[in-house]
């Protein structure tokens, strides 16, 4: 059974599905959003601002193993959504887990693979119809309804997003398809990027991405470095 769940506030819809898992039996699933949560998390248990007006939402996704490339899956996934429904030729996907709209940051998307039974707890962060305070003017954050200049349904993107996921799901056994799609809508491909990896600094130009969902750096001397992990700012 699938149980959806509005809540005017919550400390964080990830939180609260953990609750909510805790007390119901293995087959329950849950869609957990919040109008507005006190204490949003992204990668690495980075702070998330997410005001009023934004879309914030975690759901279950049942898969029988982990996929290294799960989080561009579902970059892929929000990006396609968001492109045909608003037009936006300016949206790309920021390895690993974000989106970009023009040089803004949009959407952040965070996947933790879970066990008993098998599956991906999704957890999405939009600003899709936010006031621009001052902490997402301080983050250079982009804001969809601001750029579009209209009110967005957060009740309509929740829904053809988590459809979306569950939908194209085939892809997963063949992910050449939605990684052929983020390469060509990877943000600051061929731009000269820094990126921090196990307390490393590295640098070198966004040359695309592996068969596996890494990227790949080009450094000064024309060789490709294939990372793993790490957090990525263009220069």
């Amino acid at each position: 059974m699938i149980t959806r769940l509005l809540y005017d506030t919550l400390d964080n819809s990830i939180l609260e599905y953990d609750r909510l898992a805790s007390i119901g039996s293995a087959s329950d699933r849950w869609i957990v959003r919040a109008k507005r949560q006190t204490a949003g998390v992204g990668r690495n248990e980075n702070t998330w601002h997410s005001p009023r007006g934004g879309l914030w939402l975690s759901f279950d996704f049942h898969y029988p193993r982990a996929v290294p490339s799960f989080p561009l899956y579902v970059g892929y996934c929000l990006h396609n959504v968001l492109s045909r429904s608003f037009g936006l030729d300016k949206l790309s996907v920021k390895w690993p887990n974000d989106l970009y709209l023009e040089d803004k940051k949009l959407a952040g998307i965070l996947c933790q693979h879970r066990q008993n039974p098998s599956r991906y707890l999704v957890s999405l962060g939009l600003n899709s119809n936010c006031e621009m305070d001052d902490v997402l003017l301080e983050l250079n954050a982009a804001n969809l309804s601001s750029y579009m200049k209209m009110p967005v349904s957060n009740n309509c993107l929740a829904s053809l997003v988590v459809q979306s996921i569950r939908n194209h799901s085939a892809m997963l056994a063949t992910p050449e398809v939605y990684l052929d799609y983020c390469g060509k809508h990877l943000y600051g491909l061929g731009r000269e990027a820094e990126l921090e990896s196990g307390g490393s600094m590295l640098r070198g130009r966004i040359s695309g991405l592996s068969d596996e969902g890494f990227l790949l750096l080009r450094d000064n001397e024309g060789r490709i470095e294939t990372i793993t992990h790490g957090s990525l700012r263009t220069i």
